[in-house]
């Protein structure tokens, strides 16, 4: 019985891996032919327009929520690595909230100039580029080169010497 249960707990774990590993390896960025436009809204740094991604230069992609804390705390490391990154790499924070039902594009502007965002910040509607970009927490980092792949991205709070570094590895290739 103990050789049973032993072998079945084995197979639960193995299942479970390969389940994992399947579930951690989606593709993330765009397709050769795929595009996801952003609305952008009308704050501090940005402007109400449109943002199409890929967008044929490196990007650095932050995903956050008016109601998270970790995001609230990362706003200042990211206003640090944004200001020494400059017109390097540029910055693009999105919200996938619902926004008309849960939070206002009001509320996020508000929010946006609460925590001093000097970039352009839009709206992940329906999130699409969460979903595409896997993320499962925030706030999310990502960094993007020219034709919409993935460089490099973490979930959490960080300082803005990583972020810094990554934007410019991405922006030399």
């Amino acid at each position: 019985m103990e050789r049973r249960t032993a072998i079945g707990v084995l197979a639960g774990a193995l299942t479970l891996g390969v389940g994992g590993w399947a579930l951690g390896t989606h593709p993330t960025g765009f397709d050769e032919d795929e595009h996801v436009t952003v609305e952008t809204l009308e704050a501090p740094g940005s402007t109400a327009d449109t943002w199409e991604l890929p967008s044929d230069r490196p990007l650095v992609l932050t995903f956050f929520a008016t109601w998270c804390g970790s995001c609230s705390r990362q706003m200042g490391t990211l206003t640090d690595a944004e200001r020494r990154v400059g017109d390097e790499v540029p910055f693009l924070s999105v919200t996938s909230e619902l926004v008309g039902r849960s939070v206002s594009r009001d509320d996020v502007v508000e929010w946006w100039r609460d925590h001093d965002g000097a970039w352009t910040v839009g709206l992940d509607d329906g999130g699409e580029l969460a979903e595409r970009f896997d993320v499962a927490g925030l706030p999310t980092v990502a960094v993007v080169d020219e034709v919409g792949d993935v460089t490099w991205s973490t979930a959490g709070t960080l300082d803005a010497d990583r972020i810094v570094d990554e934007a410019r590895s991405v922006a030399s290739r």
